[in-house]
């Protein structure tokens, strides 16, 4: 959808509630509509995805066969979560060796969760009630999710839960976190909320030293020169000597033992 449009400046507009027909190109699913904001003064996208038998999403492109191809390294999604602090995004990237990965982001989650092709991660201490700048740092989440690939494009969005969307775009650089007060300068002016409109920057970065992000190990296998190797995401990495030595000790005295039973 964007691949023939210029995304060599600060930033990209995604989404905006404003229009005759701002959603002409997503597809809604549930309970999902368009009101005026008086604080914003505004059109917003309404979510009302409270429980879990009400299921309201909003996804970009309309059609799985389409793409966006945006270049541009951190998503912002201008929006509200109320009080249910119910909130579901689901991201379809190209990494450098297109490779299609999706990265689920809710507040539901307590765990990082990955595997070859999908990742699930928390929103810890997402702002609530009150208007946010979300920002995912979506470079440093394929890098540190997938390790050993790089971020390429973002092919998709879906929304959901229970918020009001007012605005969506790609920025080239990170800007500055209002919570941690880290970060670069402040969102482009046109993004900018009226004046006494209380609104938080929040930026969301991958922490590839977390420990709550698994190591990427899944199958031990023995390589050529009898050393045991372990594949993760497609790559042989040889385990320590230590492990080996030991897993070998193991084995033999299983051996043992077996043979005095006989």
């Amino acid at each position: 959808m964007f691949k023939s449009e210029y995304q060599g400046g600060s930033h990209v507009e995604v989404f905006s509630s404003q229009g005759s027909d701002p959603a002409g190109k997503w597809k809604l699913q549930g309970p999902v509509h368009k009101e005026y904001d008086k604080p914003t003064k505004s059109f917003v996208f309404v979510l009302e995805g409270g429980n879990s038998t009400s299921v309201a999403r909003m996804q970009l492109p309309k059609s799985e066969k389409s793409t966006l191809h945006l270049l541009q390294k951190c998503c912002v999604f201008q929006l509200l979560v109320t009080s249910e602090a119910r909130l579901a995004l689901e991201l379809s990237v190209q990494d450098s060796d297109g490779s299609k990965r999706r990265i689920h982001f809710s507040t539901s989650f307590k765990d990082t969760s990955v595997d070859p092709l999908n990742a699930r991660v928390p929103l810890p201490g997402l702002v609530v009630e009150q208007w946010l700048n979300l920002c995912l740092d979506l470079d440093s989440y394929v890098s540190g999710l997938f390790r050993g690939h790089a971020y390429r494009s973002l092919e998709a969005i879906s929304i959901g839960g229970s918020c009001l969307v007012r605005k969506i775009f790609t920025l080239q650089d990170l800007p500055m976190d209002t919570i941690s007060g880290e970060g670069g300068a402040d969102v482009p002016k046109g993004y900018q909320m009226p004046s006494g409109v209380v609104v938080h920057t929040q930026v969301f970065r991958c922490q590839a030293s977390s420990k709550s992000i698994p190591a990427p190990f899944q199958d031990a296998q023995e390589t050529g020169g009898g050393r045991l190797s372990h594949v993760a995401f497609g790559a042989k990495i040889p385990v320590p000597e230590h492990i080996v030595s030991r897993e070998s000790r193991e084995r033999k005295g299983s051996l043992e033992r077996k043979g005095s039973l006989e």
